[in-house]
């Protein structure tokens, strides 16, 4: 194995560990003790944390939710 090889793995292994960093709509509205509709309707609304993608699927960093809910509880 070369080294960029042994780079690729070690970057792909440390995205795999921050999966645990991102929510599905449902564990943020669990944490934020809202419904899941209240979710999708601030995010109709432009409002809420920041989400990303992945496929079909909403994910929420939990570093953007941190952030998010300090923003809102000022």
């Amino acid at each position: 194995m070369t080294t960029t090889d042994n780079n690729l793995i070690t970057h792909e292994f440390r995205a795999a560990e921050n999966l645990s960093d991102l929510l599905t709509v449902k564990e943020l509205a669990t944490y934020l003790q809202v419904s899941v509709h209240t979710i999708y309707y601030w995010r109709g609304q432009g409002d809420g944390p920041e989400a990303v993608l992945l496929g079909k699927h909403l994910r929420f960093p939990k570093r953007a939710v941190i952030e998010w809910s300090l923003g809102t509880a000022a």
